[in-house]
């Protein structure tokens, strides 16, 4: 399972959501509005997640966490044990060439556009991430 801190969670989506002002100023109110709205819901979400993981014994022999700010900053590890979790034995040229290739800038050379892919989950409800009029 990788997991995010529920903070990071919160500032991401609400920055897709409203990536700023035409002129590149972003706009404080609204990135605001938008925290309040969403992050309880992050913050309820992972407390669950963790109280879940805790009581099933059956799924932490089965489960490796991986942290999503771990992974960001030591993904030679964290890949490593994602491998071994999968009963993978890459190599470290391997486990490196898999960090290279999914680092953000390797990502947006490629052309990945992960609104292309998470687009089509917002379409099915417009209303997920705004807060209520």
């Amino acid at each position: 399972q990788i997991f995010r801190d529920p903070r990071d969670v919160a500032v991401s989506l609400c920055f897709w959501v409203d990536p700023g002002l035409p002129d590149g100023r972003y706009d404080e109110s609204a990135m605001d509005a938008c925290l309040k709205y969403n992050f309880p819901k992050f913050a309820l979400w992972t407390k669950y997640r963790e109280l879940w993981n805790e009581r099933c014994h059956a799924l932490r022999s089965r489960s490796t966490l991986v942290s999503y700010e771990r992974l960001l900053a030591e993904p030679l590890e964290e890949y490593a044990k994602v491998a071994a979790a999968l009963s993978l034995s890459p190599t470290q040229a391997q486990i490196a060439e898999v960090a290279a290739r999914t680092t953000s800038e390797a990502l947006i050379s490629a052309q990945v556009d992960m609104k292309d892919i998470v687009q089509p989950c917002v379409q099915r409800d417009s209303n997920w991430h705004h807060a209520p009029n």
